[in-house]
């Protein structure tokens, strides 16, 4: 279960923590003792962060999904960052057709 202290971390911070734990287990220089606290604190790390970037996926999701009215989910693409999927706009909204209405 990851600390309480940990749970109230930002994202950012947590990350930082994390590579410093890798840093100092890939210097080489801990004892055994202390590079199974510093593996355990990792992997507490690891998880949280990982719990917050689903948790931010999710959000984006969310935020990129089209207002109630016929609206549909677009997928995120974490690779590319781009929605998987392209928004049409309605006729009565679409800026060229207004255009060609006018001439």
């Amino acid at each position: 279960m990851v600390a309480q202290k940990e749970k109230a971390l930002p994202f950012e911070e947590a990350l930082d923590k994390l590579e410093s734990i890798v840093d100092q287990m890939e210097e080489g220089e801990l004892s055994l003792d202390d590079m199974i606290k510093c593996f355990e604190e990792g992997n507490k790390l690891s998880k949280y962060c990982n719990s917050k970037l689903k948790s931010f996926e999710k959000k984006i999701e969310i935020l990129t999904k089209e207002d109630s009215e016929g609206g549909e989910w677009s997928e995120f693409d974490a690779a590319s960052g781009r929605r998987e999927t392209e928004v049409s706009i309605a006729p009565e909204q679409n800026p060229q057709q207004e255009e060609d209405c006018l001439f």
